[in-house]
């Protein structure tokens, strides 16, 4: 019988193989410890005294960075995609901020655009209902000046207890009831013109918050496809050079989204506040506001007008209060021609 290998048995250097009674068949591709089987004898699979084991060939050391020129040449490649990442970046973020900055400014004029509309229309419904004053004021006094002379005329003829007497005051009544209804009437037509201007106003404003939001998305859009395109360029050009790691888009543009959505989101407060003064003037505050208008002028402090002993001017060149004046030198009834 031929002789057999015991796979129990290694060397590091070379083989010596055992024989035992059995032959033993193998696989020239065979592995013992690191080691390559070599079948020298001619009897096919079956070993023989002259069969040996033999070391695998040394590994050959291969510079990784010998097609890039050697290190340095890939760490300077490296260098500049890193910065050339980094300025996309510091390029959308400096994007967002011109932006919303300009986004501010048109929010800001808008704003003060409506708010001047809005003054507009308070002023006009104040003057509406200081006119309503003052029509009703002129119509009660016209009808007591004229009952109350009718009154006194009557009374000098002996008639104050006739029928004459409610007559004037009936006829006096329905004269300021016609002009009243004239007056209550323009005030009607002037409210409703005013709350039509308030009204186009209010859609205005909800027209104009509409658009924000509009342009918001788009201008996120923007900040976001641009620096998409960037990051894909950059990864294209690793990939090229086989330089660097590849930029995750999707979790970068997410950054990107959530710091220019946090810039424009820092407005909404500056238009939240704008509009909450659109809202126009109540009626009691336009009433407020008109009998501020009637007294304006004609409150000139305590005891104005009562009568002084004390001259109130000094005169220039200290003249005596009144001088030359006509008032002082002309007689009573007489006319300076």
């Amino acid at each position: 019988m031929g002789p057999t290998y015991n796979p129990q048995q290694q060397n590091n250097t070379s083989l010596q193989p055992t024989y035992n009674s059995q032959p033993m068949t193998f696989n020239p591709q065979q592995t013992v410890n690191g080691l390559y089987l070599q079948n020298t004898s001619t009897a096919g699979n079956v070993l023989g005294p002259t069969d040996t084991y033999s070391a695998p060939p040394a590994p050959v050391y291969v510079d990784p960075y010998a097609k890039y020129g050697g290190i340095d040449n890939y760490n300077k490649t490296n260098a500049g995609f890193n910065a050339t990442e980094a300025n996309i970046y510091t390029s959308a973020d400096r994007n967002a901020t011109t932006g919303v900055a300009k986004y501010k400014r048109g929010i800001q004029d808008w704003l003060l655009g409506a708010s001047s509309k809005q003054k507009g229309i308070d002023k006009q419904s104040a003057n509406n209902e200081l006119a309503l004053m003052n029509g009703a004021e002129g119509i009660r006094g016209m009808v007591g000046r004229g009952i109350n002379s009718a009154g006194v005329m009557l009374g000098n003829r002996n008639a104050g207890d006739s029928s004459a007497t409610g007559a004037i005051a009936n006829a006096y009544g329905q004269l300021g009831q016609r002009q009243m209804a004239g007056i209550g009437n323009q005030y009607s037509q002037n409210a409703q013109d005013i709350g039509l201007e308030q009204s186009n106003l209010n859609e205005a404003a909800a027209l104009q918050q509409t658009r924000n939001e509009e342009d918001k998305a788009a201008f996120i859009t923007t900040v976001i496809n641009d620096a998409t395109d960037q990051i894909k360029d950059l990864n294209l050009q690793k990939s090229q050079a086989d330089v660097g790691t590849q930029i995750a888009i999707d979790q970068e543009i997410a950054k990107i989204k959530s710091a220019t959505t946090a810039k424009l989101s820092a407005v909404d407060p500056i238009w939240t506040s704008g509009v909450a003064g659109l809202k126009g003037a109540t009626r009691p505050a336009s009433m407020t506001t008109a009998q501020g208008l009637r007294s304006a002028g004609t409150d000139l402090g305590n005891n104005s007008f009562n009568f002084t002993e004390q001259a109130p001017l000094t005169f220039q060149g200290n003249a005596p209060a009144g001088g030359n004046m006509p008032l002082y030198t002309m007689p009573r009834g007489s006319r300076q021609e």
